[in-house]
């Protein structure tokens, strides 16, 4: 009788172990927000946050973690809804270029190959695959906004070469412009919240600002958008870029639907020998399809995202 005691006490202490073992996972991975369909853990939320520091290259530590929980959670919204309207519409595809394009470039800052980013992720207990399926989901949210709105996408050829024109006209040299940006919705903008943004980009800096006050998906880069060069960006956007220097940032620019910051991280010059104007042409017309899709990207998304029930828990 003695030894069925111990017996069940055994049993008890083992299944209120495993019980106990239970709602503790169920805390560490705990729903914070319903998005839609889709559910965003505390988890998922601190694999994010990880994943941003290490790819920005700063220390895991509370106070990195306290400046961009907030910027990373809108960023795990945002992804959440795209998310969800691409299951609606059934996409699959998506540029396994552009995909490559971007793994390279990582690798190449970390001065590594893809097995390196690798054990940088394992090294760093960050899940490398959620990190590649978020980078996917823009690819195919991409892959969407094309597929719905390429027929009103019209480029006038004519306003190009004169505009091609008229950038190269007695230059010796073209400029690429290494750039971020911080994108406000008309909608709130206000010199009351300009302000704001100015004020965050002071005390914190323009790529943290990015990532609290800007609604591009280039937030949770700091607003980083890479390279350009000259004559493939809008006029008011050069126009503004040629009154300051590398490091500092310009007046708001403003668009049709959005106002604009852009800060130039860097230049380099580039010699005009053998110029192809063919090329440049295609790149032009190529940027100004870029640039019509991501403003229909834009109003699809805010269309979508009002009509997303998002509940934080």
């Amino acid at each position: 009788m003695k030894s069925l005691n111990l017996f069940n006490i055994f049993l008890i202490f083992f299944f209120n172990s495993i019980l106990l073992s239970s709602a503790l996972g169920n805390i560490s991975s705990s729903i914070i927000v319903k998005v839609g369909s889709e559910i965003i853990t505390n988890s998922d939320l601190e694999n994010e946050v990880n994943t941003f520091l290490v790819l920005t290259k700063r220390q895991i530590n509370q106070s990195n973690i306290d400046k961009v929980k907030n910027g990373v959670l809108k960023s795990l919204i945002q992804i959440s809804i795209k998310k969800n309207e691409i299951k609606k519409y059934n996409i699959e595809n998506y540029s396994k270029e552009e995909l490559e394009s971007y793994i390279l470039n990582i690798t190449k800052a970390f001065q590594t190959d893809r097995a390196g980013l690798k054990r940088i992720f394992l090294n760093n207990k960050i899940d490398y695959e959620t990190f590649l399926e978020k980078t996917k989901i823009e690819l195919k949210w991409k892959t969407l906004i094309y597929s719905i709105y390429k027929n009103q996408i019209n480029i006038n050829t004519i306003e190009v070469e004169n505009d091609i024109a008229e950038r190269l006209k007695t230059k010796e040299a073209n400029i690429e412009y290494e750039l971020s940006e911080i994108e406000i919705s008309k909608n709130k903008y206000n010199e009351k919240y300009l302000k704001e943004v100015y004020n965050t980009i002071k005390l914190n800096g323009f790529n943290e600002a990015a990532k609290i006050h800007s609604i591009s998906s280039s937030a949770s880069e700091g607003g980083r958008i890479g390279f350009f060069k000259e004559e493939i960006l809008s006029k008011p956007y050069l126009k503004e870029l040629k009154k300051i220097s590398s490091g500092q940032f310009t007046d708001p620019i403003k668009n049709e639907e959005t106002i604009v910051i852009l800060k130039i991280e860097s230049t380099k010059s580039i010699k005009n020998n053998n110029l192809d104007l063919e090329k440049i042409k295609e790149e032009v017309i190529a940027k100004k399809k870029e640039e019509k899709l991501n403003l229909f990207s834009k109003s699809h998304f805010a269309n979508i995202q009002n009509a997303t029930l998002i509940k934080f828990q």
